[in-house]
């Protein structure tokens, strides 16, 4: 059963056997820009330190998918921030934000979603509605504002 409309984009492997986490904390790699990410439904655009799954700065963590990864600017330590992926359907690169895509067993952009909907469960569905219904309340409540 899927917890929600996201399933936990991380997998904590540290407590596993063979993990030494003291050794992984006091190894800190030098971390540089890779890049800009720019999500193509809103816009956002940031620089990324690394793309894929097995992250270099935090070795106890793995991703399911491939992801654009920033450095938490509010961590002192190295914290990976996950910034979005690509659309396994259109390849477009997205945020993570719930209005801009979905993450069920693979990222999907919102667009793809509603070519696709008749494909996703009925939970996820019920949940990309309560998020457009959340959307419309914040737009309206913003728009009444000014």
């Amino acid at each position: 059963r899927v917890n929600g409309l996201f399933k936990a984009l991380l997998y904590d492997h540290a407590a596993t056997p063979g993990h030494d986490l003291s050794m992984m904390a006091s190894k800190k790699p030098l971390l540089t820009k890779k890049g800009l990410f720019t999500c193509n439904k809103c816009g956002l655009s940031t620089s990324f330190y690394y793309f894929g799954r097995n992250w270099p700065f935090s070795k106890s963590l793995i991703s399911l998918e491939d992801a654009y990864i920033a450095r938490d600017p509010f961590s002192s330590d190295p914290t990976p921030l996950i910034l979005g992926s690509h659309c396994v359907s259109c390849n477009a690169p997205v945020c993570v934000s719930p209005s801009c895509s979905v993450f069920y067993t693979k990222r999907f952009c919102v667009d793809c979603v509603q070519e696709n909907w008749e494909e996703f469960p009925t939970e996820i569905q019920q949940e990309v509605l309560k998020l457009k219904e959340k959307d419309q309340e914040v737009s309206v409540t913003h728009k009444g504002s000014h």
